[in-house]
């Protein structure tokens, strides 16, 4: 049969008739073209599929520059298709702008591996990617303040334990948290302080006298 050049092939519209490269048989034209709705051409058979930097990728293909691009024809056929920031891709790792770095993303926006919220909330993506990390009770974050389970309080931390304002230290009643004197250990309480009947405070030990 007669064909006019450069029609589609019925059935197969990689395969033009190209009479510069034959006149007796269908020539297969260049992958990557594209030949349908989200579809390119490869080795003259019309596929579903990407056709990026040279190479036909399948939907799903992963970018090997990076874990966080990958086909999807719903994007583009020629480009690489960035996967949705904050997306997993590796322990503490998330997909940022198509790169996958080490990091949280936490409220639409992305924070490198040690930012904070804060003086008691850290991006520690060891612990979590998504959410803001506590940081360690004790820690100071301000003039007589300690932070707890991710707040800043007035408190003391003693023996690894919150203590709050005032607490006595147990067995004496003469040593108590006072954080404006120091947050780490038990302050003591001035001689002549009652601490029980017929006891006073000396030397922050309590006394019958």
């Amino acid at each position: 049969a007669f064909v006019a050049p450069d029609p589609i092939r019925p059935g197969v519209p990689c395969q033009p008739c190209n009479p510069a490269v034959s006149t007796t048989a269908w020539r297969n034209i260049s992958d990557g073209v594209a030949c349908g709705s989200k579809q390119v051409c490869s080795v003259g058979v019309c596929k579903t599929a990407c056709y990026i930097d040279g190479t036909l990728v399948n939907i799903g293909g992963v970018d090997p520059t990076s874990p966080c691009r990958v086909c999807d024809n719903n994007t583009s056929v020629s480009a690489w298709t960035s996967k949705a920031n904050g997306t997993s891709c590796g322990a503490g790792n998330v997909c940022t702008a198509g790169e996958c770095a080490n990091g949280c993303y936490i409220s639409g926006a992305y924070y490198e591996s040690g930012a904070t919220s804060g003086p008691c909330k850290v991006c520690a993506p060891g612990t979590s990617t998504t959410a803001w990390s506590s940081v360690a009770n004790g820690t100071s974050c301000g003039l007589a303040q300690v932070c707890s389970a991710g707040t800043c309080k007035a408190a003391c931390f003693i023996s690894g334990a919150v203590v709050n304002v005032g607490a006595a230290e147990p067995g004496n009643a003469c040593r108590t948290c006072d954080p404006y004197q120091v947050t780490t250990d038990w302050s003591g309480l001035p001689d002549g302080t009652c601490c029980g009947t017929g006891k006073v405070c000396s030397a922050a030990a309590c006394k019958s006298g």
